[in-house]
């Protein structure tokens, strides 16, 4: 025979020591509902906290992914301004250290550009590794709802 009990309240605090209630048991009928109930509760209690964590992950490393492209935008922007002021300035001719500043300004641009997009290479990644283990969690907690759902409905027809 299944005993369940159900728990008003673990411990109160009386004159600052710590007791425990007696519990109350349930009817069989109230422990069958009780275990239908909890199967659910316990999945999201167990998952929840991990999904809700590869959830804010997952939005983070997107967070992160978005930033990234942006700067990539702004200095393919400030290039694209460098060159074009380098142009208009060089109509009436240009020195040769104006040459060479503008070459070497241009290739640390080129250097960060190409960097910048490393980094979002990895943050694609690092992305769908989170998107991955955010599926996971929310896999993991469906097939514990699905077998609690089953196991319920062998139950009910026994």
């Amino acid at each position: 025979m299944l005993v369940c009990f159900k728990v008003l309240a673990a411990t109160v605090a009386i004159d600052g020591k710590l007791h425990s209630l007696v519990s109350h048991p349930l009817n069989s009928r109230d422990a069958t509902s009780m275990t239908k109930s909890t199967g659910n509760q316990v999945a999201k209690r167990i998952m929840g906290p991990k999904q809700k964590f590869a959830a804010d992950a997952l939005a983070a490393a997107q967070q992160n992914l978005q930033t990234q492209q942006l700067k990539l935008q702004q200095l393919l922007t400030y290039k694209q301004n460098i060159v074009n002021e380098f142009l208009d300035s060089s109509v009436n001719g240009t020195s040769e250290s104006a040459i060479k500043e503008y070459e070497t300004n241009l290739a640390k641009i080129d250097r960060d550009i190409e960097l910048k997009k490393s980094s979002i290479i990895r943050g694609e990644k690092l992305c769908e590794t989170r998107r991955r283990e955010w599926v996971m969690c929310s896999k993991k907690i469906k097939t514990v709802e699905n077998l609690h759902h089953r196991q319920n409905h062998q139950d009910s027809h026994s």
